[in-house]
């Protein structure tokens, strides 16, 4: 199965990370030291030379065949043999031109397959290098945002405790309010008394006399961090009942 650099978790991403460095390190052993892009630049320019040397060939092969026909037609011919004489040595001399030609090709059709050899070598090395970019610029991406997270919860984590502290300071304050607010039932103070705030701290919720209220043990844990909206919905409560009374006592929500 494929590996997915973008469904993969952060863990997998390092330990993928580590194994293919382990997988570098061998591969390198036994790679050319030589880039593809300089492989393909080398390749084109030795395929242009291989070229040229193929159409010197195929002119003195061809001037070749070409003089052969002429001495040919001139061979049976007594006073033609001088020109015959010539033309053989012009083909002596244009055939071994044409094999020097072809000689040099070929050397070079070698050095064009040495270079493919050395690419088709290199490749898997390249590509497993630019895998590795893609997971080390994944974990960058990854691990930037885990710290940001990471900020953040300390900061709210700081935030929430410090608006508690303030709590206990602001409960100290609040009035004391003979019913619950969103149930109606008589509050015990022996102990049975919560302070809740109305808009929930981890929610933004401050500290302050107008969203702290008085409220029975039972409202105050069903309720728990949910915003007064969605307490009232859950447990299908008498909203009119409740917002009188929060603003009979003076209080945001």
């Amino acid at each position: 199965m494929k590996f997915s650099i973008k469904r993969a978790s952060l863990k997998s991403l390092r330990e993928k990370r580590s194994a293919c460095l382990k997988e570098l390190e061998v591969m390198k052993f036994s790679i050319p030291d030589i880039s593809l892009e300089e492989l393909n630049k080398n390749e084109k320019e030795l395929r242009k030379k291989a070229e040229s040397l193929w159409e010197g060939y195929k002119f003195y092969t061809d001037k070749v065949e070409g003089l052969k026909k002429q001495a040919s037609s001139f061979f049976n011919r007594i006073f033609d043999r001088e020109k015959v004489e010539r033309l053989n040595k012009d083909i002596n001399s244009f055939s071994i031109l044409a094999d020097d030609y072809f000689k040099k090709y070929t050397d070079m059709q070698d050095r064009v397959l040495r270079t493919q050899d050395l690419y088709i070598k290199r490749r898997p090395y390249e590509e497993k290098l630019s895998f590795l970019h893609d997971l080390e610029k994944e974990i960058v991406i990854r691990e930037n945002a885990e710290n940001k997270r990471l900020r953040e919860r300390n900061k709210m984590a700081e935030n929430t405790r410090q608006v508690r502290e303030i709590a206990e300071d602001v409960k100290a304050k609040l009035l004391k309010n003979k019913y619950c607010p969103y149930c109606g039932r008589l509050i015990n103070y022996n102990g049975y008394a919560h302070a809740d705030h109305i808009y929930p701290i981890d929610k933004g919720g401050q500290s302050t006399i107008e969203n702290m209220v008085y409220v029975c043990s039972d409202c105050n844990l069903k309720k728990g961090n949910m915003t007064l909206g969605n307490f009232i919905r859950k447990y299908n409560l008498d909203r009119n009942y409740i917002e009188t009374q929060l603003i009979n006592l003076n209080k945001d929500f």
